[in-house]
């Protein structure tokens, strides 16, 4: 489903990828220095066949410009938050939402980050796949020295709960209820504000 999701200025936020973004999402994983640094992508994204291994529990969106080229990527999947010792009491029960989101070369830096992640989590609360998770708190791990992406995700209201860990790596909840029925759009275009 590559459905009309949302436009600002030249980009637009669909959901899925298509072949050539697929393509370049392989080729920007092992090619960008700052995806290469902080994530795993190389690995996660080594090859088509890694990547449709990956897609099958994700639900996955794509930020792209007027020619369709991928810009950037976010992604929703069930698991469950790691269990070890956290700054803040929180229920680790609730948390069975991971997050993530990468913006590639021309993207960044164009004050795009922050309504590309407040749109896809709001899309992603509208999702059948959001209505039908039980555990509806939404984490995410990040690299420590990682602090743009530590920044935005405390912009959208992300807490980091827990200390950098031998990997230098660290837990953020965003701890959230769902939006009743009668406030979820399910079909309206999103426009960044």
């Amino acid at each position: 489903m590559a459905e009309h999701l949302a436009q600002v200025a030249q980009y637009t936020v669909k959901e899925n990828l298509t072949e050539k973004q697929i393509g370049q999402l392989i080729l920007y994983s092992q090619q960008d220095s700052l995806v290469r640094q902080f994530t795993s992508n190389a690995k996660r994204f080594q090859s088509r066949e890694a990547y449709d291994k990956w897609v099958k529990e994700r639900k996955v969106y794509v930020v792209s410009d007027i020619d369709g080229n991928l810009n950037g990527i976010a992604w929703f999947g069930r698991k469950s938050i790691p269990d070890k010792a956290y700054e803040q009491e929180f229920d680790l029960e609730e948390f069975g939402v991971t997050f993530a989101i990468r913006l590639y070369g021309s993207a960044r830096g164009k004050g795009i980050a922050r309504n590309f992640m407040e749109s896809t989590i709001r899309l992603f609360k509208e999702s059948p796949e959001y209505s039908q998770t039980t555990t509806r708190g939404i984490w995410l791990e990040t690299s420590n020295d990682n602090e743009p992406a530590k920044k935005l995700y405390l912009r959208c209201g992300f807490v980091q709960v827990s200390q950098p860990d031998e990997k230098s790596k660290i837990v953020m909840i965003k701890k959230d209820k769902p939006l009743p029925a009668n406030q979820r759009a399910w079909h309206k275009p999103r426009v960044f504000s």
